[in-house]
């Protein structure tokens, strides 16, 4: 994901220290490439759906979205640090509002494509032939229902 590696980042080189913590603020209050780059380390991070990347971990076992979760919330605590929120999107309630407006309808969407890539993985090479065109309907209707690919 777009945010992986932010709060790790921040923390070890930035939140540690609260003069940099404040030159972060200010970099962030005065726009720019930094403020860009916060903010859609931002929209990301509101675009996220740790309970549906469960499913998808589910499938493959492994301490993944343990991981995931961790950096997830340490990245969401650094943005928030930075920007002064209380909640992701608080400076951008459109998309925020547009946000939970929308994860229902993915969620339908990434549960399709969950039971898709569960019957992948144990079809046969025919069978993987058939579901392949599903497949891939189910990436390019989550891509654009999401806006985004990461």
């Amino acid at each position: 994901p777009g945010w992986y590696g932010i709060g790790t980042a921040f923390r070890r080189a930035v939140l540690d220290d609260e003069a940099r913590t404040q030159a972060c603020r200010r970099a962030y209050e005065h726009g720019g490439a930094f403020r860009a780059f916060i903010d859609n380390a931002q929209q990301e991070l509101a675009r996220a759906r740790l309970e549906v990347a469960r499913w998808y971990a589910e499938n493959e076992g492994g301490p993944i979205h343990d991981r995931l979760a961790r950096e997830y919330e340490q990245s969401r605590r650094a943005v928030l640090e930075i920007t002064g929120q209380a909640e992701l999107l608080d400076n951008n309630p459109v998309i925020q509002q547009s946000i939970r407006e929308r994860n229902p309808h993915t969620d339908v969407l990434n549960a399709l494509q969950v039971e898709l890539l569960r019957r992948w993985r144990s079809a046969s090479a025919h069978q993987r032939e058939e579901l392949a065109p599903l497949v891939m309907l189910s990436v390019n209707g989550l891509a654009a229902a999401m806006q985004s690919t990461g």
